[in-house]
């Protein structure tokens, strides 16, 4: 039977197994009080998976909301529940600078054409974001949506 004929005939794929989430996480006005890469674990931003679970990242948002600072902006997942323990980007930084004049809060948001995966079978237990600033009183927002696949789970 050649693949198309699978297709259709649904043998080679049940759609019905598979459940289909959105998620979206915003975080806002954090102080990231620190030079150093920080991993984000406040409650609104990250979300953990569940065994067998994958989550597809669809878009990154994020802005500074403080004046003349430059921040970096990382989207990835963890080994530990709760942004917690090792944190793997999924893809490179993005960065957002403000001059001495910001008049208001002004986002950014990347779209993946491809969106990233992080898999719970590949360790994944958390997806957050982690952030650097030029400075420890650097605040930011971000957030990130995504939708989330489980395969062969009961409804």
């Amino acid at each position: 039977m050649s693949h198309r004929a699978k297709v259709e005939s649904r043998d080679y794929f049940d759609e019905a197994s598979i459940d289909r989430l959105g998620v979206h996480k915003w975080l806002d006005d954090k102080t990231v009080g620190t030079t150093d890469p920080t991993v984000l674990s406040d409650t609104t931003l990250y979300y953990n998976l569940e065994p067998g679970e994958t989550v597809l990242i669809k878009n990154l948002k994020f802005g500074v909301n403080s004046l003349n600072d430059n921040c970096h902006f990382e989207i990835g997942w963890t080994t530990g529940t709760a942004g917690s323990s090792t944190f793997t980007a999924l893809m490179g930084h993005y960065e957002f600078t403000t001059g001495a004049a910001n008049t208001g809060r002004a986002t950014t948001t990347v779209e993946f054409p491809i969106p990233p995966a992080a898999r719970y079978s590949d360790g994944a237990r958390s997806v957050t974001i982690r952030a650097t600033a030029n400075d420890v009183t650097a605040v930011v927002s971000c957030g990130w949506c995504g939708v989330r696949y489980h395969i062969g789970r009961d409804r």
